[in-house]
């Protein structure tokens, strides 16, 4: 939400969530958190043939909004896409 995206705020992402996603006709990124439930949304994400980023944060930030706080949104999203 730090970044006007989506969140499935859970370590896994299910089928009605993932419709529903799809349903808004954007290209999907997901930027996972940087912790074991984030590498699991990892193979939700390409079961649903979503894209993956990895942006290069400093290893103290966790997720998005973290990065957001630390960087503003405006780097946030560049180091996304």
């Amino acid at each position: 939400m730090a970044i006007d995206g989506v969140a499935v705020l859970s370590n896994q992402c299910n089928e009605y969530q993932a419709d529903i996603i799809d349903s808004l006709a954007r290209e999907v990124v997901l930027v996972p958190d940087r912790d074991r439930a984030g590498a699991k949304l990892v193979d939700d994400a390409i079961e649903y043939g979503w894209s993956v980023s990895f942006p290069e944060w400093e290893k103290d930030v966790k997720d998005v909004s973290s990065a957001v706080d630390r960087y503003g949104k405006l780097f946030v999203l560049k180091s996304i896409l």
